[in-house]
């Protein structure tokens, strides 16, 4: 049997998945221009990069559109997209329509492209930070986050496992809005739960269940529930198998629901998908508690993992659940050797919301009293 990771170790993931999700790190800032009569002249990386990956990812249906408009600009940039209708004019003076779908999204994507590159010039400083997650609003979105963690939690025996959550975080109006990303392991994850009673039960769902090969890129799982079956049909005792097959699923689902995945088709149609405003502060990611009987485990800090992704993106932060509260972990300066800062929210209100949703959790699913 392969060694479990421990939890969080997983999260390389990210930083492989990333590795050219951040459109704006491959070329120099361009100057927008505001005069609504010239349109906008696209980011670079908003024609390389974006249309690229529009293409390759059929984005709103208008993959093949992106793929000729792409051919089209090369060699012919600055590409300018136009306010008043969708079209786009090149450098020649030539002049192409576009779909309204393809037009919005290129908008959308090249502000997003620019607060990127933004944010690696010039962070959000650490005290407006703080500030930020001071607010009452940004508490509550917090909460609501770890909140729906909890909702979405999975189950081996008695043992229940809160998902990571994450996506993009941006400051806006001195507020933190907090964008969630889905994870694409998820519907898996809560599948292998649900299918948790028997391994015959979870063959016969196998085959439709999408994101496997991420939970379980070494087949153990499968190998697994294959042997268990085949010992339950000649009639091995339950007790010699069943350790090992419990074991095996609890693996699989304590360190996926350790591990958010961010693909960057998600964050494409995030970024092409939304007016942006404010100031984007980059990815986020929560460390949720663990219930147990008697009380929640706190949230681990950031794992030498998350520190790797710092190290690379920036501004990366780790939000981690405590009893009465919050911990934000800023790892914005570990690029440039300086330690993590960390930002706490305690209250009363908050121990006694959460402890009334982790006792209903586990009066629901283990039927405690």
């Amino acid at each position: 049997m392969q060694p479990r990771q421990p939890p969080h170790a997983s999260l390389l993931r990210v930083r492989v998945l990333l590795a050219s999700a951040l459109l704006a790190l491959v070329v120099q800032p361009v100057t927008a221009t505001d005069d609504p009569s010239d349109g906008l002249i696209l980011h670079p990386a908003v024609i390389f990069d974006g249309l690229n990956r529009m293409a390759a990812n059929d984005l709103l249906g208008r993959g093949e559109e992106a793929r000729r408009l792409r051919t089209t600009c090369l060699g012919r940039l600055p590409a300018v997209l136009a306010a008043d209708r969708p079209r786009i004019r090149l450098s020649d003076d030539s002049e192409h329509a576009l779909s309204p779908e393809l037009a919005e999204a290129l908008r959308n994507l090249d502000s997003f492209t620019r607060r990127s590159f933004e944010r690696q010039v010039a962070p959000v400083k650490p005290a407006a930070l703080e500030k930020a997650f001071a607010k009452p609003e940004s508490q509550a979105a917090v909460a609501a986050l770890f909140a729906r963690s909890l909702e979405l939690s999975t189950q081996v025996d008695d043992q229940i496992f809160p998902p990571e959550l994450g996506g993009l975080a941006v400051l806006t109006d001195g507020r933190v809005e907090l964008l969630e990303m889905e994870d694409p392991t998820r519907p898996a994850l809560a599948a292998l739960s649900a299918a948790s009673r028997s391994p015959q039960e979870l063959a016969e769902a196998w085959p439709r269940l999408e994101g496997l090969p991420l939970l379980d890129p070494h087949g153990l799982l499968e190998r697994t529930m294959h042997l268990s079956i085949q010992r339950e049909e000649r009639g091995v005792p339950r007790e010699r198998w069943w350790p090992a097959w419990t074991g095996a699923l609890r693996a699989v689902i304590e360190n996926g629901s350790n591990t958010f995945v961010l693909h960057p088709k998600q964050e494409l149609e995030l970024a092409c998908g939304r007016r942006w405003t404010g100031q984007l502060l980059g990815h986020w990611h929560l460390h949720p508690g663990q219930p147990g009987p008697d009380s929640v485990a706190p949230g681990a800090a950031p794992s030498p993992d998350d520190l790797d992704i710092a190290r690379v993106q920036g501004q990366f932060l780790t939000l981690a659940f405590l009893k009465d509260g919050f911990r934000v972990h800023d790892l914005s300066g570990v690029r440039r050797g300086q330690p993590v800062r960390t930002y706490e929210h305690r209250s009363d209100a908050w121990r006694r919301d959460f402890a009334g949703r982790i006792a209903r959790l586990r009066a629901q699913r283990l039927g405690e009293d």
